[in-house]
C-alpha cells in the first residue's frame, strides 16, 4: 500500500498528538492504514475508547520515513530476524536484546540460618508439658496483681 501525502500528514499528526480518533468519517485509506497498524501492534485502543494511541513510536516513525507499507513490512521482516537475546548483566525477569553477546559468570551466595535441632525442641516441649500448670497459675496471678 503506497501512502498518499494526506495519509502521511495524518500519521505525522498522530505521532505529534499521541492519540487519534477512530470514527466513521475517516477516509477509507486512512481506516485501512489504522487497521493495518493495529494488527502490527504499532497502535492500539486507548482504554476501550474509539481512540487509538501509539504503542511503538519507533516503528511508526520508521513507517513515516519509508512512506510505503510494503517497504515497511520488508524492513520489519529483516529487523525481526536480526534480534539476539543477551542475558548478561540482567536480573531475573529482564532480557536485554542486543547484537553482542557477552557471558559473565555470576556467583550466587545463599545464607543458611541455623535450625533448632529436634533434641532442643523436645526439651522445650517436655518442660512446657511438665510445668504448664505452674506457668498458668503464675500468669493468672500476674494479671490479677496488675489489675489491682
Amino acid at each position: 500500500m503506497i501512502m498518499t501525502e494526506q495519509i502521511l500528514n495524518e500519521l505525522k499528526r498522530f505521532k505529534e498528538n499521541g492519540i487519534y480518533p477512530f470514527h466513521d468519517d475517516l477516509l477509507p485509506e486512512m481506516r485501512r492504514m489504522l487497521i493495518e497498524l493495529k494488527s502490527l501492534n504499532i497502535v492500539g485502543n486507548k482504554n476501550g475508547l474509539p481512540t487509538l494511541e501509539i504503542i511503538d513510536l519507533i516503528l511508526l516513525e520508521k513507517l513515516i520515513e519509508l512512506k510505503s507499507m510494503s517497504d515497511f513490512k520488508i524492513w520489519l521482516d529483516k529487523k525481526d530476524k536480526n534480534i539476539t537475546n543477551n542475558f548478561s548483566n540482567s536480573t531475573i525477569g529482564q532480557v536485554n536484546q542486543s547484537g553482542l553477546i557477552k557471558i559473565d559468570k555470576t556467583e550466587i551466595k545463599q545464607t543458611n540460618y541455623p535450625k533448632i535441632s529436634d533434641g532442643e525442641q523436645n526439651i522445650i516441649i517436655s518442660l512446657l508439658k511438665k510445668f504448664w500448670l505452674e506457668l498458668l497459675i503464675s500468669l493468672i496471678a500476674g494479671i490479677i496483681l496488675s489489675l489491682i
